[in-house]
Formats: C-alpha cells, sequence, structure tokens
C-alpha cells in the first residue's frame, strides 16, 4: 500500500494543515474570550449548551457522566490530569492545579474544530474536486455560523465532528481500495464514536454498510458483520462506563441512562411536525448566522449567574422570517438538483451518504432535545460536504471561465463569513453588557479577544 495514496499529495496535506493551524487560532481565541467571560460558568447561555458540565468532565474527570457520553469525561480528564502532572510536580497549590486543567481542558474543542475542518479539505480533495475548490469550501466550513458557535465551546459536539469527518476519510480511502476494510477497524472505530456520543454508533453503521456493499458483499452476510460489530462495540463501550463509574462515584449516585434520555425526550406530535417543519430553516442557519432570540437564562437566575442571557433559535413560528426559510428552501433545492446529476460514483455515493446523515439527526432531534441547533454539528459537515459536490455538478461543469467561477466562490464565502462575523459580534456585546461589575476597560478587552479570534 502506498502511503502518499493513503494520506494524498504533500501539498493537499500542507494545505489541510494551514487550514487546521488558522482556525485554530480562531477557535483558541474565541474559547478564551468565552471562558474570561464566564460563559462556560453556567449553563444554556449558547443555545442551551452546558458547558457548566462539560468543562470540569473534560478537565477533571468529573462532571457530567452519562451512558449517552459514555467515555469523553474519562479520556478527557485523563489527558488533562496527565498534562497537569509537572504542576503537581513543581508544587503548585491544588487550586492552581485545578485552574491549569481548566485552561487544557477549553482547548480541546478549538483543536477538534481546527482539525475537523483539515479533514473536510481532505475529503473533498479525496474525492476529486479541484484545489480551489477544496479550499473554499472547507474556509466555508470553518466560518460557518455552526463552526464559530460550537467549535470553541468544552463538550462532546467538536469531538463527535473530527471522528465523523475521520470516519468519512477513512471509508471513502476503503472504498477506492487504498485501505482494507477490516472488522477491526470498524470495531475500533464503534468504540470511539459511541465512547464520545452513544448515537454516533448510526452514522458509522452507515458508512461501514457502504464500503461492505461497494465491495460487492451479500447483502445477508453484509447486515450480519454490520450488526455484530455494533453490538459488540456498544457492549464493550457499556462495560467500560458502567465499571469506571462504579470506580469514580459511590453506590447510589450513578445517573440513570432511562430518565436521563426520558427528560428530554418529546413525542408530542404538534411539536414534532414543527421540528420537521424548522429543517430548511436550521439547515440555512448552520451556514449563514442570524440574530437570535435573546430570552431569560431562568437558570443563571436560580444559581445567581453574572450572564442573564440565553441565546436561541427555537420557536421558530414566532421568530422565523420570511428570508431565513427562503434561503433554507434555495439551498435544499440546490442540493437536490446537483445530487442528481453527479456521475462519479464515489461522489454520488457520498452525497446520499450526506443526505441519511442530516434526515438521521433532524429526526433524532424532532424528538429528542430541547434546542435543535445545539446538535447541529453533527450533521454540518455533511451539509458542506453536499454544497461541494454539488456545486462542481451544477456550476463548474457549465462554467468555461474558471476566473470568474472562482470569483463567485469566494465572494459567497467572504459575504457568509462577514454576516457571521456581524452576528457573533451582536452576541458578544450581549454577553460582555451582563457583566455590570467590569469596567469599560475591561469589557473591551473581552471583546477585543474574540474580534482576534473573527
Amino acid at each position: 500500500m502506498n502511503v502518499r495514496t493513503v494520506s494524498g499529495s504533500r501539498l493537499d496535506r500542507s494545505l489541510a494543515l494551514l487550514l487546521a493551524c488558522v482556525f485554530l487560532v480562531v477557535y483558541g481565541s474565541l474559547a478564551s474570550f468565552l471562558y474570561g467571560a464566564e460563559v462556560f460558568s453556567q449553563y444554556n447561555v449558547l443555545f442551551d449548551s452546558d458547558p457548566n458540565q462539560e468543562l470540569p468532565s473534560l478537565a477533571h474527570g468529573w462532571g457530567r457522566a452519562s451512558l449517552i457520553h459514555p467515555l469523553i469525561g474519562t479520556i478527557g480528564g485523563g489527558v488533562s490530569r496527565l498534562l497537569a502532572v509537572p504542576f503537581v510536580v513543581l508544587g503548585f497549590e491544588p487550586t492552581a492545579v485545578i485552574l491549569v486543567r481548566e485552561n487544557i481542558a477549553i482547548w480541546y474543542s478549538p483543536i477538534c474544530g481546527a482539525l475537523t475542518v483539515g479533514g473536510m479539505f481532505l475529503v473533498f480533495r479525496v474525492i476529486r474536486l479541484t484545489l480551489l475548490s477544496s479550499l473554499t469550501w472547507s474556509f466555508l466550513y470553518g466560518v460557518s455560523f455552526s463552526s464559530i458557535v460550537f467549535f470553541p465551546v468544552p463538550g462532546h459536539y467538536a469531538v463527535s465532528a473530527l471522528i465523523l469527518i475521520s470516519c468519512m476519510l477513512y471509508a471513502i480511502f476503503c472504498c477506492k481500495g487504498n485501505l482494507a476494510s477490516g472488522a477491526r477497524s470498524w470495531g475500533l472505530l464503534y468504540v470511539v464514536a459511541a465512547g464520545v456520543t452513544i448515537t454516533n454508533v448510526v452514522v458509522v453503521a452507515m458508512l461501514q454498510f457502504w464500503t461492505a456493499y461497494r465491495r460487492d458483499v451479500g447483502v445477508a452476510r453484509l447486515l450480519a458483520t454490520v450488526i455484530k460489530t455494533l453490538v459488540l462495540s456498544l457492549a464493550i463501550v457499556t462495560a467500560m462506563h458502567l465499571m469506571l463509574e462504579w470506580i469514580r462515584r459511590p453506590a447510589g449516585t450513578m445517573l440513570n441512562p432511562v430518565s436521563f434520555v426520558s427528560a428530554y425526550l418529546n413525542l408530542d406530535y404538534l411539536h414534532v411536525a414543527q421540528e420537521i417543519g424548522d429543517v430548511p430553516r436550521q439547515v440555512g442557519l448552520s451556514l449563514v448566522g442570524s440574530s437570535p432570540n435573546i430570552i431569560r437564562n431562568e437558570l443563571a437566575r436560580l444559581e445567581d449567574g453574572d450572564i442573564d442571557v440565553q441565546f436561541s433559535f427555537e420557536d421558530w413560528l414566532v421568530s422565523a422570517t420570511v428570508y431565513q426559510i427562503a434561503f433554507g428552501f434555495g439551498l435544499l433545492v440546490f442540493l437536490s438538483i446537483g445530487l442528481f446529476r453527479e456521475d462519479d460514483r464515489i461522489r454520488a455515493s457520498v452525497g446520499v451518504l450526506c443526505i441519511l446523515v442530516i434526515g438521521f439527526n433532524f429526526g433524532m432531534h424532532s424528538i429528542f432535545g430541547p434546542e435543535t441547533f445545539l446538535y447541529s454539528l453533527h450533521w454540518h459537515w455533511s451539509l458542506v460536504l453536499l454544497i461541494g459536490i454539488c456545486w462542481s455538478n451544477v456550476v463548474s461543469r457549465r462554467w468555461r471561465n474558471a476566473i470568474g467561477e472562482a470569483s463567485v466562490m469566494i465572494s459567497i464565502v467572504t459575504a457568509i463569513m462577514a454576516n457571521n462575523v456581524c452576528v457573533y459580534s451582536r452576541m458578544v456585546d450581549a454577553i460582555a453588557s451582563q457583566h455590570r461589575h467590569l469596567s469599560f476597560d475591561d469589557r473591551l478587552r473581552l471583546k477585543g479577544i474574540a474580534c482576534i479570534g473573527l
């Protein structure tokens, strides 16, 4: 096996690394601002996210622990503690060591987000998009509203995005014959993906099914292999989680996964219909941000938090605009037209897989979770892959002027980036205004850190 064939050309790898470095600065700066503004100390400020639970879990191994995210706290906390050992050896106070671990943990999501952007570029190149198109659409992914909101925030969302785009890259290599598609490799991917978020196994199962189908494995054997690998991997993850929780927690304090899921489950048919009807708007908002609703953060009031606001895109029947809905519908129509014009079998298959990933996530989160936009990183990579594939089918084949096409692509991405920067800046204003105890200079300092990232 040729290593160069698997990993791409040296130029591709260098550009992927460059993209990752650029966005590491962006997401890291935003994370530093949010951490300094104490957003990570409260519930629900950013679209119902809970960084006050996720950050302690990633930094110390305590905090949120459930069968939905069975191993991320154990692994993240273990890495943070390992990296903080030199500070313990040097005799730092325990409170200082805790702070060090937190400062380590706030970089996990920015690092994963930056690597995901680089991974997107490699996927585009592997499915034979042009160099300029791959750079443009990967940059679009990096500056999309979903990315700049959630990649700086501690939690499992950024880690899941990195794992899923890595699984997609592995599956494409397997289909091209550059890598062997073995049950052990897929089993490892199942364990890693499920250890972060248990529902990731559905996407990994789709990818494994696709690679086996492309190799002309019989349907019965194919299903048996996927189910066997999936069940065995879930059993391993569950056993590891229960063992670790039994070690870490006193008897009677382990979380009940059934009650945890039930608390976020909503099977009301009217709610489900509204969530499904909101799909076009949510698809559009993940790319192009719009000023979110600013509502009172009730949990902040109960916990005496400084930030008494919560950003939300819910209640779309009241807050949605015609432009948001029209943009979302127009984007879906463009993707539908572009995908059915695809002649390349690999690209067509990747496009279908992306649609299945998006459909699965919207179907699941129409009944689970209070804020659909919160889970957008689970499927947003699929949306941008679709955009890149469909653009190459609809526009690139008809446009004879490469300079003109490049100008249009760059203009679109620049306009989206400018819009998202403006929307995020307004969110920064709303957060900074909550710190009434800060001086005007301190508020400018906090905003300045955010501006470095944007």
